[in-house]
C-alpha cells in the first residue's frame, strides 16, 4: 500500500454533476406539481402539499445517496457508491478486476445530442458492479483511489485502446 500520509484510509469521490443535478430537477419537478396541483379547478385535485412534500422527501434521499459519493474506508474494508436510488457496498479485499467503460446515451429532439458516461465495471468475488460518473475527471480520480487503496485490483482500460492503466 502506498505511504499512509499521500493516501490515506479513507478517501471520497464526489461526482457534483451528477448529484447537483438529480437534486436540482428533482425540486424542480416538484415545485410544478405543487403549483399545477394548487391552481387546478376542481378541489378534490389540490394537494400540491402532499405532493410537494413528497417531492422534496426524494430529493433529499437522491441528496444522501450522491452527495455521498463514492466512499473508500479500508479500516472497515469497504467501497461504497451510489446508484441511481441507493447506495451499495462491495468489499475492497473481494475486488479483482476494475474496467472503464464509456456509455454513450442519445437524445433525439430537434437535434441529437451524444451525453457520455464514463463508468467502471468492479468484478471479484460478489460478481459484477458498475459504477457510474458523469465526469471522465472523477471517474479518473476513482481509479486512482482504488489503485492505492485495493493494490491487488487489476485495472484495464478498455475505452480507446489504452491497454493496462
Amino acid at each position: 500500500m502506498a505511504d499512509a500520509s499521500i493516501h490515506p484510509s479513507k478517501a471520497r469521490v464526489i461526482d457534483w454533476y451528477r448529484a447537483i443535478t438529480l437534486t436540482t430537477i428533482t425540486v424542480v419537478i416538484g415545485l410544478f406539481i405543487f403549483i399545477s396541483a394548487a391552481t387546478s379547478q376542481p378541489p378534490h385535485l389540490r394537494g400540491g402539499a402532499e405532493l410537494w412534500s413528497i417531492a422534496v422527501s426524494i430529493a433529499l434521499w437522491l441528496g444522501w445517496v450522491h452527495f455521498g459519493g463514492a466512499a473508500f474506508d479500508v479500516t472497515q474494508n469497504t467501497l461504497t457508491f451510489p446508484t441511481v436510488l441507493f447506495r451499495r457496498s462491495v468489499r475492497l479485499s473481494e475486488i479483482r478486476d476494475a474496467n472503464v467503460a464509456n456509455l454513450a446515451r442519445k437524445f433525439r429532439g430537434n437535434r441529437t445530442t451524444t451525453r457520455w458516461i464514463y463508468a467502471v465495471d468492479l468484478s471479484g468475488d460478489f460478481g459484477g458492479r458498475q459504477v457510474k460518473f458523469w465526469s471522465r475527471k472523477r471517474r479518473d480520480q476513482f481509479l486512482s483511489d482504488l489503485r492505492h487503496l485495493c493494490p491487488k485490483c487489476r485495472i484495464t482500460r478498455w475505452a480507446g485502446g489504452y491497454g493496462p492503466y
